[in-house]
């Protein structure tokens, strides 16, 4: 009897190395292939070379037993010591070459770091050193936060992969940047990305681990659909070693965005609350939305600061946020926000369960209120099966009451677009609904000003339409821009419009020369309309405006150019502008920067250096620019 228990431990354990053994060919192999080596050759070749003095054989061609020997070290240093050496391994992969630095930071960035203070109600802030530096502080701790969640996710000892994969996707993670909606895959990192490494997904990840063991442990190399074709397209992708791509086609694979169906009554699925805590289920469900709490960081912000910082009462808010501010005092009561993402979560058909993507959110603020409202269209727009939907469940929410209109109108919209794809008409009501004469189209859409229909209805049933339909003239006047009053002239004329066309022509401004031929056929006077411009539109449009008969005096438009006219020397000179009145107009600056068109144009060297300042002629540059052109110097 122990006898046979002997023996069955004894072939468990042979069994056990000879799985080890194969799992550890495979992640060599896969390592060499993403050219693991070659990137970390320091601690490969260490392992590598202690390997080969002590005469131990290692399998596989060339690179692949340098991964060998690498992960055989590696694997035997946590079989002696166990999950506690893992954890230090997983800690001290979190290397400060792996965080951005201040000085990599591209301009691009900070640009879009103050239009996203914009967007969230904070004004044209300037951006500081101070300030750069503390956002780059804040920045980079999210950095090191992401690859924490990694460490902390391979390091557990209930992880179920070997090390070898362990390894490969740590690497490989490494170089994924943020999400690309267009492109449907995540951007490469480099030095300059700012942005935190995407948070680890256990189903993912387990199908990443999946295909390639089933890849590289069948000899046929073959894969196959549940209808038994061969998936050549996932092939290539695990055949590039390149963790990436494979981590893209599994998560596209797992989680599709599902559109929604056109019809309301076709929508099925669930609303699902999200608090702080779950930053990282908000950020899965916003996969491929298109949102910016995609990004779990952003989607932390939100939960606990409501937007970037306190409200406006609060002096010094956005120092106080960047700092960490724990939003209270260790003796007064602390902030407890009420913040929720509310997503909507359609009921995928083919799989019978809920979709991981949302189509459909809404943010509370710290106060629990109502914040945002975002879909899946153009402008986070939501699609139109789900306004009803949505509108409903905003009306049983605080705060929700201030939406309500934006939803009624955002209904009509949708009813009166119906309208128009049937050829319909509008009946006066509508037509004044679309143009806003009694009251304005309140927008539901995240980030459109203006709801896209409107202007697409606007199109379709122009002005004369809604005039000869019984929209009065005179509210139409009010709600017009001038544009649109100036090219519709004749048309609210007849329909009883009373029209000031010199008041007409001062709200024109610059647009003033791109209707002439209606002003002056409507008895304006082109020296009434020169008088009123700008001296950069009258040179930006002297032919035009000499065409339809207006005296320009040239040396005169020149005097009013300035600092300017260095940007109209072609057009001036052409029209008998005198070259000396130029020079004198212009600075040492833009004298050397334009001394090429004033030479062509007849200016003399010696008359242009005689308008220079001394500083010119002490400056190596200058003194070469001018020698060019034949200065001999005094």
């Amino acid at each position: 009897m122990t006898e046979n228990v002997n023996t069955e431990s004894q072939d468990n354990l042979e069994s056990l190395n000879n799985n080890n053994e194969t799992e550890r060919r495979v992640g060599a192999k896969i390592l060499a292939i993403a050219n693991f080596d070659t990137r970390h050759e320091d601690i490969v070749d260490s392992s590598f070379n202690k390997t080969r003095w002590r005469s131990e054989k290692l399998p596989g061609k060339n690179n692949e037993r340098r991964n060998y020997a690498y992960l055989s070290r590696l694997e035997k240093l946590v079989e002696k010591y166990g999950n506690e050496v893992e954890k230090r391994l997983w800690a001290a992969s979190i290397k400060d070459d792996l965080l951005v630095d201040y000085d990599n930071i591209p301009e691009s960035y900070w640009q879009s770091k103050r239009q996203e203070l914009r967007d969230n109600g904070l004004g044209d802030i300037e951006l500081t050193e101070e300030y750069k530096h503390a956002i780059f502080d804040k920045e980079r701790e999210l950095q090191r936060e992401s690859l924490e969640k990694w460490a902390n996710y391979l390091g557990d000892e209930h992880s179920p992969y070997p090390l070898w994969f362990k390894i490969y996707a740590w690497d490989g993670m490494t170089k994924m940047g943020r999400y690309d909606k267009s492109k449907g895959r995540y951007a490469t990192r480099n030095k300059t990305t700012v942005a935190p490494y995407p948070s680890p997904d256990a189903e993912v990840l387990s199908g990443v681990f999946e295909t390639i063991s089933r890849y590289y442990g069948n000899n046929e190399k073959e894969f196959y659909t549940e209808e038994g074709e061969r998936n050549i397209e996932l092939e290539n992708v695990v055949q590039s070693g390149n963790f990436a791509r494979i981590y893209d086609a599994i998560e596209h694979d797992i989680t599709p965005i599902i559109e929604p169906p056109e019809n309301p009554e076709d929508i099925h699925g669930q609303w699902i609350e999200y608090g702080i805590g779950e930053e990282d289920d908000i950020a899965r469900a916003a996969k491929g939305t298109g949102w910016c709490v995609a990004s779990s960081s952003v989607g932390r912000n939100y939960l606990e600061y409501g937007t970037y910082a306190q409200d406006d009462e609060q002096e010094g808010e956005w120092d106080e946020e960047l700092d960490g501010n724990d939003w209270g005092d260790d003796d007064e009561e602390s902030y407890s926000p009420k913040s929720k993402f509310i997503l909507f979560h359609l009921e995928d058909p083919s799989a019978g369960k809920l979709s991981k993507n949302a189509v459909a959110s809404i943010r509370l603020d710290p106060s629990g209120e109502v914040a945002e409202i975002s879909g899946l269209k153009e402008g986070q727009a939501l699609n139109d099966s789900l306004v009803d939907i949505v509108a409903e469940k905003v009306k049983t929410l605080p705060g929700g009451k201030r939406f309500l209109d934006a939803f009624t109108d955002k209904q009509e919209l949708i009813r009166l677009d119906r309208k128009m794809q049937k050829d319909e008409d509008l009946t006066k009501e509508e037509l004044e609904f679309i143009y806003e004469i009694k009251k304005q189209i309140h927008t539901l859409d995240t980030y459109n000003e203006y709801d896209p229909r409107i202007k697409e209805l606007r199109e379709k049933y122009d002005i004369k339409y809604a005039l000869d339909a019984g929209v009065d003239a005179g509210s139409f006047m009010s709600k017009l821009t001038s544009q649109d009053i100036v090219q519709n002239l004749d048309t609210l004329n007849e329909h009883g419009a009373k029209i000031d066309i010199d008041e007409l022509v001062s709200r024109l401004n610059g647009y003033v020369v791109y209707h002439l031929d209606t002003l002056i056929e409507h008895g304006v006077k082109i020296d009434d309309i020169i008088s009123r411009l700008d001296s950069r539109i009258i040179a930006d449009h002297l032919d035009t405006l000499i065409e339809h008969g207006a005296k320009i005096d040239i040396d005169e438009l020149v005097s009013r150019l300035n600092p300017y006219v260095v940007y109209y020397l072609d057009t001036l000179i052409e029209h008998g502008a005198k070259i000396d009145n130029i020079i004198s107009r212009l600075n040492s600056y833009d004298i050397i920067d334009h001394l090429d068109t004033l030479i062509e144009h007849g200016a003399n060297i010696d008359d242009i250096v005689s308008w220079l300042d001394p500083w010119v002629f002490h400056n190596p540059y200058c003194r070469h620019i001018l020698e060019e052109y034949g200065w001999r110097g005094p």
